[in-house]
């Protein structure tokens, strides 16, 4: 982190937020996991393993945490100074979004006093006697 972006941190008092490595730590974790499976470098990424990455990972999760992993390895490139041009992948991503489609968002039911009674008496009954 620069002295510089420190100091600005320290001023509009954001010493707690989160840092940009930490924020692009799963999407690493998760490009690591595939491309030690399917023998790719690390990084820097190249196209091909990037290209296999989005078509895997689309399958598997959502097309929309696939962009944001995408675009969390692209800062980290450019954090380290890499090329970013193995990024333009907006064909790819818009066919990955083709074939899989959005996931839908799941229903979110309101909390009612029924469901916070329910919650609390398993999470009692799994902490036992000593929830400390």
């Amino acid at each position: 982190m620069s002295e510089l972006w420190a100091k600005l941190r320290t001023f509009f008092g954001m010493d707690s937020l989160p840092t940009l490595a930490k924020s692009t730590e799963p999407a690493k974790q998760c490009y690591a996991r595939f491309a030690s499976s399917q023998g790719f470098k690390l990084f820097p990424i190249q196209f091909e393993a990037l290209a296999q990455f989005i078509a895997d990972s689309a399958e598997e999760m959502s097309t929309e945490t696939t962009k944001s992993y995408i675009s969390h390895l692209r800062s980290y490139h450019i954090d380290k100074g890499y090329t970013t041009d193995v990024f333009n992948i907006k064909c790819i991503l818009r066919g990955a979004a083709c074939k899989y489609g959005k996931w839908p968002k799941s229903e979110r039911l309101e909390i009612t006093s029924e469901i916070l009674q329910a919650v609390l008496t398993v999470e009692i009954k799994t902490l036992g006697e000593n929830p400390f």
